[in-house]
């Protein structure tokens, strides 16, 4: 531990949504500890929403979201791309999703699982098919879940299909559980977004910002 380290100290907030928070941010965190021990680290999950408001009240210092929400007062960076795909059981027979891709109007026919309005993913899922003239309202939502783990189970068990993110499923897909399926026409692609209040950072929330970027760099 350098001298600089050692002079990092306080409390620092993290707000995640549920991707990020459950599937990414984790890997980062025992980093930024074993170098900056003197420092409290707390984070919390909320939907994208959530996160904005909260940095707007200064009850988080540092929030991670998967779609953009512009505000003014809000400075955001991205730092991956990730993409959104359909996810389905292997064990249970959907014919549609045994191709590669799927096009667009075959997904309105399909049962589906989805996140609860103001995720991050509802979001970019909605913008791209309103981008490509489809009316999400018409999908064929069976069930929402504010959990992309109850999602998966859900998926698993035959219930439905879904759209989530293809890093939440890196281990089912590997274990030859889940099936991903694109579709064709639709850009499902977004970036993950660190977002600070606009304002002086304090030692901590700059460490750990900068820590963070350059790991993911």
């Amino acid at each position: 531990m350098d001298l600089f380290s050692a002079t990092v100290h306080g409390e620092l907030r993290l707000g995640a949504s549920l991707t990020i928070g459950e599937y990414l941010l984790p890997y980062y965190l025992g980093d930024f500890i074993n170098k900056y021990p003197n420092v409290s680290l707390m984070m919390k999950i909320y939907n994208s929403h959530q996160i904005i408001e909260k940095l707007i009240n200064q009850e988080i210092d540092l929030g991670f979201i998967e779609a953009t929400i512009p505000h003014k007062s809000i400075e955001s960076i991205p730092f991956l791309e990730d993409e959104l795909v359909i996810i389905s059981s292997v064990a249970h027979h959907f014919p549609l999703l045994e191709k590669e891709a799927i096009q667009p109007e075959d997904l309105f026919s399909l049962p589906i699982i989805m996140r609860e309005k103001g995720s991050g993913t509802r979001q970019v899922l909605e913008e791209n098919l309103l981008n490509s003239n489809f009316d999400p309202n018409n999908l064929n939502v069976i069930l929402e879940l504010e959990n992309t783990e109850s999602i998966k189970s859900a998926v698993k068990s035959g219930l439905g299909v879904s759209i989530i993110s293809k890093t939440a499923i890196i281990k089912e897909t590997d274990l030859g559980i889940l099936r991903k399926t694109n579709i064709n026409g639709v850009n499902l692609k977004r970036y993950f977004y660190i977002l600070n209040k606009k304002q002086i950072l304090s030692p901590a929330c700059d460490a750990f910002r900068e820590l963070f970027l350059s790991s993911c760099r």
